[in-house]
């Protein structure tokens, strides 16, 4: 009568429940952190872009003073290269393009994810026409 009793009683099934469901609470926990930092990053590129290439259409603008900008505005995101900053004069009106590239490193999804959707590097191009 003794070992039956056993398996009728309810002691510990919260902490076997807890257990099993505590893993993937936290992985989805921090996954929502790490595709929140992905847009942010998102986000602090397109706006940077955005602001060089307003800057970069200007008269006496030089190309340092766009970089300093990109710079000013992705100091928490590593950039990957140089930004390209092309003038097209032959088109009218004459256009600017600005396109800025950083590399993203999620910090706790596994890096198949990352590859799967091809997150490794997020890039924004913005044309303005030039002032010039």
């Amino acid at each position: 009568m003794r070992i039956r009793s056993l398996f009728r009683g309810q002691h510990g099934a919260t902490a076997v429940e807890t257990a099993l469901m505590l893993p993937l609470m936290v992985l989805l926990l921090f996954g929502i952190i790490d595709i929140g930092r992905f847009y942010w990053a998102e986000h602090a590129v397109t706006h940077a872009a955005n602001e060089a290439a307003r800057l970069a259409v200007l008269e006496g603008v030089t190309t340092q003073e766009v970089n300093d900008v990109i710079n000013f505005h992705l100091h928490n995101w590593p950039l990957a290269g140089e930004p390209q900053i092309v003038e097209n004069t032959a088109t009218i009106p004459a256009t600017t393009t600005v396109s800025v590239t950083i590399t993203f490193n999620f910090l706790f999804l596994p890096n198949f994810i990352a590859d799967a959707f091809n997150m490794e590097s997020i890039s924004y191009s913005v044309t303005m026409r030039s002032e010039r």
